[in-house]
């Protein structure tokens, strides 16, 4: 996979890309009330405009983790520590972000 996907990368929707002056390849910054980090944007229509995306397992601080090693941001940093009722599995989808252009 690392092949495929060697870094991580935000997607943000184009007309909110275009909005907060952020253009494909960016260095972005993406906060949350947790924790905030950098990122490139991949900007695309094929996102909801209310939305941003990134992988999960990227952006570790452990050196050894050679594959996913300062490769994007971790959406770790960003994530408060809650637990989907049904499936026990972090919230993922209950965090809320700030995206600004750097």
């Amino acid at each position: 996979m690392s092949e495929i996907v060697p870094e991580n990368l935000l997607w943000i929707n184009s007309k909110q890309a275009a909005k907060l002056g952020i253009s494909d390849g960016m260095l972005v910054e993406v906060s949350s009330s947790k924790g905030a980090g950098l990122i490139r944007a991949f900007v695309t229509d094929h996102i909801h405009p209310e939305t941003v995306f990134m992988l999960h397992g990227f952006g570790h601080e452990a050196q050894r983790a050679t594959r996913c090693f300062h490769k994007g941001m971790s959406d770790s940093v960003l994530s408060a520590n809650v637990s989907d009722k049904v499936g026990g599995s972090p919230a993922l989808h209950d965090t809320f972000v700030r995206v600004r252009a750097l």
